[in-house]
């Protein structure tokens, strides 16, 4: 399939259902990049911060810094398989086109010189609330979550809005087909204990240490505190400077994501490598780690293992987030950008982790990928293997033996219960 050709899948109730993931996590990217941006305005470093007699400013003190960026932290099923590395990976694209926002209008807000330049900013996280709220009605519920819920006809429904127009009706079937097959063989909602037995254990492990890694690379150093730093340098304007790397961002995320279901000097120096550290997450642990979580996790555990992975996620960010002005600022640790060699370290470990414990689900539906885990393919091996093929030869190996796999639609797989 081609890079572009993948916009074919999505009709209009499915592109509008994506919009509005997309525009919620957009709403994340706006306020977060707002909280960083308005840091390093000097009327918000006059209201919340101290005198420093040795720079001649007011400063924010490393302790309040940690907390301001740390405490915030405290507190896409429906598309189709060739699509999914797109659209779950857009959840961090969305953020970075709502951070782009947001630091174009600090760009503008930093000249005045007074509380107005933060405020007005901040004044702006009540809009997209309001957009989603209003549009959030015209969203048809998850094939997926109806057929849990036993509701056979309204899920065939749904599932034809979301396909409809872009898949024949013999697609549409032999998806629903395979959805409704894997839904029927899960007994019920697993527990919490599950995650960490058996082949869940590994699953779970792949989760929490792809959501790990995304933090343990040291992003919030640009993202949360990349503009105070610029700005304690004392060289080009920090507001510019996030306005060069959100752009960065965005660029190399919408190439990697439409190709996810393919394949003084030294001064000027740290700000150029602080430019291009956005390149490098964009390319993978910034989009890839929702695509992944998503994949490998247990159907009947999903969202166990996703409550998992985002804790984990949460943990780190704030762990990150909190220590990092402790690490860089001369009155700690006072690393300054050798922080760097911190994070560095860890990305080192996370490109072993990926290379031997992340396996390629390209193109694969949930159904299929759990499949694979469930028959002990070994994980470097699911690129080449052939779910489909091997799906077919289980189930007609099943009629062999006298297994019922009637996944006719419509059908229960139990012929006494269709029957009255």
């Amino acid at each position: 399939m081609g890079v572009f050709s993948k916009f074919r899948l999505f009709n209009r109730r499915l592109a509008l259902a994506c919009a509005l993931i997309a525009v919620s996590t957009f709403n994340y990217g706006f306020d977060n990049q707002a909280f960083a941006s308005t840091q390093a305005m000097d009327a918000f470093d006059k209201q919340f911060g101290v005198w420093d007699e040795a720079t001649g400013a007011y400063i924010l003190e490393p302790s309040w810094l940690s907390l301001f960026n740390s405490l915030n932290y405290i507190g896409f099923a429906v598309v189709p398989a060739d699509a999914r590395g797109l659209m779950v990976g857009s959840y961090q694209l969305s953020l970075a086109i709502g951070g782009l926002v947001i630091n174009s209008v600090c760009y503008g807000t930093s000249d005045i010189q007074d509380n107005r330049a933060w405020r007005i900013p901040l004044g702006l996280f009540y809009i997209v609330p309001s957009i989603v709220l209003s549009l959030i009605w015209f969203i048809p519920e998850s094939p997926r979550w109806l057929l849990r819920k036993n509701r056979v006809e309204d899920a065939w429904l749904n599932f034809r809005k979301l396909r409809d127009g872009a898949f024949s009706e013999e697609q549409m079937e032999a998806e629903f087909k395979e959805l409704r097959t894997s839904l029927e063989q899960e007994v019920e909602q697993g527990k919490f204990a599950e995650l960490f037995r058996g082949i869940n254990l590994k699953r779970t492990l792949i989760a929490v240490g792809v959501n790990f890694f995304q933090q343990a690379g040291g992003q919030a150093f640009i993202s949360q505190y990349g503009a105070v730093y610029v700005k304690s340098l004392g060289t080009i304007n920090p507001f510019g400077f996030n306005l060069i790397t959100a752009s960065i961002n965005i660029v190399t995320m919408v190439t990697i994501l439409l190709w996810a279901d393919l394949i003084g000097r030294r001064k000027n120096g740290i700000i150029a490598m602080m430019a291009m550290f956005p390149f490098g997450f964009a390319m993978g642990w910034a989009p890839l780690t929702y695509v992944v979580a998503t994949e490998i996790s247990a159907l009947r555990l999903r969202d166990l293992t996703s409550r998992v992975g985002f804790t984990v996620n949460v943990i780190m960010n704030f762990a990150v987030n909190f220590s990092i002005p402790y690490l860089v600022y001369d009155k700690y640790a006072g690393l300054g950008s050798q922080v760097g060699f911190i994070f560095g370290s860890f990305m080192v470990v996370a490109g072993i982790f990926v290379y031997y414990c992340v396996p390629e689900c390209k193109g694969k539906t949930l159904e299929q990928v759990d499949f694979l885990f469930n028959n002990g393919v070994p994980l470097r091996d699911f690129g080449k293997s052939d779910a489909a093929a091997m799906m077919r030869a289980a189930a007609a190996d099943g009629l062999r033996k006298g297994d019922d796999v009637d996944v006719e639609l419509g059908s229960t797989g139990n012929k006494e219960a269709d029957s009255t």
